[in-house]
């Protein structure tokens, strides 16, 4: 059995003293104000990862914490980010969001709250990307028209069940008037919570709560009245039961290429992409044998 000095004790025993009383300020202090500066926080949790050059620069002992720079806190911010990121997102999500993070023209991040809307022209020479992220009980609204003249629109919103006037508000604001002798194809997908249940032959299906009928019925007529009638309108049930190491939960992204360069493509989660154009005049959403699968 090792033996520890006397005096080696003391040290030990001030330190900790010290230690618990400096702990006790800060979770007082972040109590009372629920704000604490990066460098108190570390303290809190012990130790604080730093970066130079990589994410994969190793961890650095709390009393070195006073020699850390505004820089130092920069890239502990961003690498807290990627971080989670990584835990929640794959590769392909994560690319399109730290696009939107450089705020490229090109991809739009839709959160809880908000709506945008993306054209892209024919004359356009890149793949367009619209998402939101965190549907964990809200209702994302998609609409795609695709007109003669081969422009492509895709409007979308994000809002939680508490603001359903908010969200049908903004949707009517951001659909576009288009001439319905313009259209050539309108989608529209609403996005809410949903249940399994066993259909009659025993298959597993998702679909939408029953809590959420009236939101999607408004939403649905907000979209046909906006579009003269001539939307395919889905409403499509996802699961909030989370599930822990599966990324990609509570997303929609929309892929938008410019006419001739490929199919407009929507994604749900980690489900496969699914056409919005298809020169075959069927119902591309193919719903029902999707569920199935989920449910096997």
């Amino acid at each position: 059995m090792k033996i520890i000095p006397s005096l080696l004790l003391d040290k030990i025993e001030k330190h900790q003293k010290f230690q618990d009383l400096r702990h006790q300020e800060i979770q007082q202090k972040k109590t009372a104000i629920n704000q604490i500066a990066l460098q108190e926080r570390a303290e809190l949790y012990g130790i604080i990862r730093l970066s130079t050059n990589s994410i994969e620069t190793g961890f650095i002992p709390k009393e070195k914490l006073k020699n850390i720079t505004p820089q130092d806190k920069v890239n502990f911010g961003k690498i807290k980010i990627r971080q989670a990121r990584e835990r929640l997102f794959s590769n392909k999500t994560i690319q399109i969001i730290e696009k939107c993070d450089k705020h490229d023209l090109n991809s739009k991040l839709v959160l809880m709250g908000q709506g945008a809307i993306l054209e892209v022209s024919p004359d356009d020479e890149i793949t367009k990307n619209i998402l939101t992220i965190g549907l964990n009980g809200c209702t994302a609204t998609m609409v795609f028209v695709e007109t003669k003249d081969g422009k492509r629109i895709c409007v979308l919103t994000h809002f939680p069940p508490t603001q359903v006037v908010a969200n049908s508000r903004l949707l009517e604001k951001l659909i576009p008037n288009i001439a319905p002798e313009a259209i050539k194809i309108a989608r529209a997908i609403i996005l809410c919570p949903g249940d399994y249940h066993k259909d009659k032959n025993g298959n597993w299906l998702l679909i939408p709560k029953k809590e959420t009928d009236n939101e999607n019925t408004l939403l649905e007529s907000i979209v046909q009245r906006a579009l003269a009638g001539c939307a395919l309108v889905d409403c499509i049930g996802y699961s909030t039961q989370l599930v822990v190491g599966e990324k990609d939960q509570g997303i929609l992204v929309v892929t938008i290429p410019p006419v001739g360069e490929g199919d407009v493509t929507y994604r749900i989660n980690s489900w496969k992409d699914n056409a919005l154009t298809n020169s075959v005049d069927t119902d591309l959403l193919q719903i029902e044998s999707e569920f199935e699968e989920l449910g096997k």
